[in-house]
């Protein structure tokens, strides 16, 4: 394993997902295995064409980054449509204490 695969494979310093905000999700978004094409002009509240395996991808880069495990489900689906959405979703699993590793 390289250093650069071990560093990836921790939650990056002081990354809490309760305080993650619209440019934290835009970066993971930006992982090119997500989304085939995300413009760069999109608005928080654009409708993401996220199916289950990016979906999957997707809480792979949030247990990376910030160290919470999330289960794939329809609803976390449903509710990860949009920046916002995401957002949202990340600050109220952290606020519950939901998929703390």
């Amino acid at each position: 394993m390289t250093e650069r695969t071990a560093a990836a494979d921790r939650p990056a310093a002081g990354a809490d997902p309760a305080n993650a905000g619209t440019e934290d999700v835009r970066a993971l978004l930006a992982d090119p295995k997500l989304l085939a094409h995300l413009p760069g002009d999109f608005g928080d509240d654009t409708q993401l064409a996220l199916d289950s395996l990016g979906l999957v991808w997707l809480l792979h880069l949030i247990e990376n980054r910030y160290g919470l495990v999330l289960t794939a489900s329809e609803e976390l689906l449903t509710e990860f449509d949009s920046v916002r959405g995401i957002t949202e979703g990340l600050r109220r699993a952290a606020r519950e204490g939901v998929g703390d590793a």
